[in-house]
């Protein structure tokens, strides 16, 4: 990613390569845990999780819209400037790079949360910018992770994608883990999106179930395709 300040000419960017890795899942509700310590294995149970509650249903499907050609060198208007990305050799043909291609059948692809004009990331002025365009029925609005919670209600989708919008958060639910893993119990949750306190999407005692995490999409650059996704 190339990031300059007004007047400066794209000679004078500095560049910044950012590597895809993991991050912790950011929390938009408080749970007080004893201990919380997790190991690695969240994962799988999160993709399991998520491949449940499927079994609610979106407001509507839709593709991803996408540009047949990313330039070589785009440059954005930024909030400090302008921000942009480059791709050294040539410019990106989309519809030849499995970056583009889709993930599955709710119309998504990468693409949907890393866009070069926030820098292959996401920011909460471009996720509500594209609600008010597609009156939040474009692939990045799914109840999956992009909602408070699976279970929200589809005839408010303001309210249903309220963190996406405002906060630019995607939802992950993650499972406790199994004993003797579980190293803590949850003694407390403020959850006013009735999730993590829901036993069909949440927790069902106090050391079994699921609690709801938000995070961040990382920026992406080189990113090398697994079979895992997150």
């Amino acid at each position: 990613m190339l990031r300059a300040l007004p007047g400066l000419s794209a000679a004078s960017l500095s560049l910044i390569c950012f590597l895809s890795g993991a991050m912790p899942p950011a929390s938009a509700q408080t749970v007080n845990v004893i201990d919380p310590t997790q190991g690695r294995d969240w994962a799988p149970g999160a993709i399991d999780h998520a491949q449940t509650m499927r079994v609610f249903k979106d407001a509507a499907q839709s593709s991803q819209g996408t540009p047949p050609i990313i330039p070589q060198l785009e440059v954005d208007a930024d909030p400090t400037g302008s921000i942009a990305t480059f791709q050294p050799g040539v410019a990106t043909i989309t519809a030849s790079n499995a970056f583009f291609k889709d993930l599955g059948t709710n119309g998504r692809t990468c693409f949907t949360c890393h866009q070069p004009q926030d820098g292959w990331t996401i920011s909460a002025k471009s996720v509500r910018a594209r609600f008010d365009a597609s009156a939040g029925l474009e692939p990045l609005f799914r109840l999956v992770d992009g909602a408070t919670c699976p279970t929200a209600d589809v005839s408010n989708l303001q309210n249903t994608y309220s963190l996406l919008i405002t906060k630019g958060l995607i939802r992950i639910g993650i499972p406790l883990p199994a004993a003797p893993n579980l190293e803590f119990a949850v003694t407390g949750v403020q959850d006013p999106y009735n999730c993590t306190t829901n036993p069909v999407t949440g927790l069902t005692s106090p050391t079994t179930g699921i609690v709801s995490m938000y995070r961040r999409p990382l920026p992406s650059t080189n990113l090398g395709f697994l079979t895992a996704i997150m």
